[in-house]
């Protein structure tokens, strides 16, 4: 008996030092990621994006959207992003994401990332407007139509601009940066991270964005897991 505890045991240890070398290794590449676009002109907008600093021990952990989708549907409790390392309003919260999420002794945040290495859409999907018409340029990911359905109450409509008219999709849309605390298949907090006062992407972060954007973070990651978003205990 002494002999199956001591090896159920180093099971357990062997498990535990396996995730904590695959999460070091994650959060290596995350902070590679985002610190590769520093600096470099966005072909988009022909921006340059904000060169930032990414802390080697920061919690991010990489996942796809099946791994989403059965955490959700498995009603577990964690915190999401949702974001890419080109969105100027991603990588202007980044840091601060990370420092915040540090004093909350918030040790795995999962990271999906929405934009393939050329900023185009791997989970989203995206309309346009043609001749007036609202025209479907690419298939989101059958999981991404699940994570809307899931969260529909929580999401802002998809609107597009054509000219001065307003046209909805009649669907719902994940905007980035999105930070989220999931629970038992809810939302309990939910954030862009962006500081009313920040206008833009790309404008200086002085000490008051700082500080709105710290106020934010500060509350998705102190919140109860005995309230929703809903119920605003």
């Amino acid at each position: 008996m002494k002999k199956i505890l001591l090896l159920a045991g180093l099971a357990l240890l062997l498990i535990a030092c396996t995730s904590k070398k695959e999460q070091a290794s994650d959060a290596k590449q995350f902070k590679e990621e985002y610190e590769s676009y520093n600096g470099k002109i966005r072909a988009k907008n022909n921006m340059e994006n904000r060169t930032i600093s990414i802390d080697e021990d920061n919690p991010f952990v990489y996942i796809n959207s099946d791994e989403l989708i059965k955490k959700i549907e498995g009603k577990e409790d964690f915190f999401l992003y949702l974001g890419s390392p080109e969105c100027p309003w991603c990588r202007s919260n980044i840091e601060m994401a990370i420092e915040v999420g540090k004093e909350n002794d918030i040790d795995t945040i999962y990271y999906l990332n929405i934009w393939d290495e050329n900023g185009q859409e791997i989970f989203r999907d995206l309309y346009d407007v043609v001749n007036g018409k609202v025209v479907q340029k690419v298939e989101g990911d059958p999981n991404y139509y699940k994570f809307i359905e899931y969260f529909d109450k929580y999401l802002d409509d998809y609107i597009l601009s054509d000219g001065d008219n307003q046209i909805d999709v009649n669907e719902k849309r994940v905007y980035i940066p999105l930070y989220m605390h999931i629970s038992n298949g809810d939302v309990i907090e939910m954030t862009t991270g962006q500081a009313e006062s920040q206008t833009d992407g790309y404008m200086e972060l002085n000490d008051i964005v700082k500080q709105e954007q710290k106020k934010l973070f500060e509350k998705l990651f102190k919140v109860s897991t005995a309230c929703s978003i809903e119920t605003k205990c």
